[in-house]
């Protein structure tokens, strides 16, 4: 039976307190043995009720990172620098990621895998800012973060210099301490790129969608080089990037795709970065009268059901996330993430569905 999902909230504020206090220990500012301001002052310091900040206080008891005594006060613990060994997964808006499939898909198959492993996955969102001491408060081993944005890069590579265990997944964080598994986006992007040459079509359209992330820049950089390989035309003009995963994020782009797929010379297959990109091309072929994949095929990245059931059915590119997140629970329940960190890349595989032919005579 599928379990449903729980509600995933901003992070409590007596949790935030929690954090700042663990950060204070790690960074050794609190050394086992020191005493804790007593709850009043905390309230105080952090603009809290004492009840919060009792809260704070009794959780950090509850993991063991501080002794309460009574009638003497709360006391780092001596064993207080002892990692929690409960992963925990890094989001910066859980409650907007976890409404997208691709992150849904991850986290539970993340949550899967880790549980038949008897761990429990927590999430948790950092705060604005001092992000690297919020991290290395959580005493987590190990932290992972999905599809990690470029700049937040330095962030994580911080925090495993630091000594804490991390993995990012689908994104290309690479550095000493940080395990880094994904799938192969240049594989994936050269994969729709030789299929669609194999039925005949020699330009290639590229649709992707925020530019600044590494999946974005690897499969616009697969298509261009598979084109290369397949002595296909690898115009930058057939390259059309938009700043998030829809058109209307830029019209200007959008009227240069339209512009392009209706011209005289206009390509006769796209390969679009993500699944919402196909679909909105999909839709927006109908719009000038073009019929997929008669006139025009299309290959999608990622493979939600929902393209299955579009009209026509889409090939795509699907990725690996099981075998991804299975080799993330083996190195989390076997305490096995290198501490030098690496990088693992998984091979996606081809789906062929009915969005994809020979091109035209006459395009």
């Amino acid at each position: 039976m599928r379990q449903k999902p729980e509600r995933i909230a901003t992070v409590p504020r007596y949790l935030e307190i929690k954090a700042r206090i663990l950060a204070e220990i790690r960074s050794g500012r609190l050394a086992p043995g020191d005493r804790l301001p007593n709850e009043v002052d905390l309230a105080e310091r952090f603009g809290v009720s004492r009840m919060t900040a009792n809260r704070a206080v009794v959780s950090l008891a509850e993991d063991g990172w501080v002794v309460r005594r009574r009638h003497s006060g709360t006391f780092v613990s001596d064993q207080a620098r002892r990692p929690s060994p409960n992963p925990v997964l890094v989001l910066a808006e859980p409650e907007m990621y976890l409404k997208d499939e691709f992150f849904q898909t991850i986290y539970w198959q993340l949550r899967s895998h880790l549980a038949a492993r008897g761990l429990p996955l927590q999430v948790a969102a950092p705060p604005p800012k001092d992000t690297v001491e919020w991290m290395l408060g959580l005493g987590a081993a190990p932290l992972i973060a999905i599809a990690t944005p470029r700049y937040a890069y330095d962030d994580l590579l911080e925090v495993a210099r630091r000594g804490v265990p991390t993995i990012a997944i689908a994104s290309d964080v690479q550095g000493y301490g940080v395990s880094s598994v994904d799938a192969d986006n240049l594989l994936g992007a050269a994969l729709a790129i030789r299929h669609l040459s194999s039925l005949g079509h020699a330009r290639v359209a590229f649709v992707g969608g925020y530019p600044e992330e590494s999946n974005s820049i690897d499969r616009e950089r697969g298509w261009q080089a598979a084109c290369i390989a397949a002595g296909l035309l690898a115009d930058p003009r057939l390259s059309f990037m938009f700043p998030t995963d829809s058109f209307a994020s830029s019209p200007d782009t959008e009227t240069r795709l339209r512009s392009g797929l209706a011209s005289n010379d206009r390509p006769t297959a796209l390969f679009a970065a993500g699944p919402r990109l196909a679909m909105q091309a999909l839709r927006t072929a109908a719009d000038l009268g073009l019929r997929v994949p008669e006139d025009l095929s299309i290959v999608a990245f990622d493979d939600p059901p929902y393209l299955a059931l579009s009209l026509p059915p889409l090939t795509t590119v699907r990725q690996p996330f099981e075998e991804m997140a299975s080799c993330v629970a083996e190195m989390v329940a076997g305490s096995a993430v290198p501490a030098a960190g690496g990088r693992r890349l998984f091979p996606p595989e081809l789906v062929v569905r009915a969005s994809t032919s020979a091109p035209p005579t006459q395009p």
